[in-house]
């Protein structure tokens, strides 16, 4: 079974609690944004660009969720 400690971190609101965290997400994003923009400049149209983008998607994700739900 999984401790509900662990679910009540997983689906709960973490708001960035300090500056530090709210820069850290923040850089996060600009990274990835800055990254896509890359991506979609020098692949071609197609099922491996969408791939692509959408694991960028879902690492901005998980390395927010880390920032949030961590502390740093």
């Amino acid at each position: 079974m999984i401790p509900a400690s662990s679910l009540n971190r997983r689906f709960t609101h973490h708001p960035p609690i300090s500056e530090s965290r709210a820069k850290a997400h923040e850089s996060v994003r600009a990274a990835c944004l800055n990254l896509a923009h890359v991506l979609n400049t020098l692949m071609p149209d197609g099922h491996e660009k969408n791939k692509a983008i959408d694991a960028l998607d879902e690492t901005q994700f998980w390395a927010n969720a880390a920032i949030a739900r961590h502390s740093i």
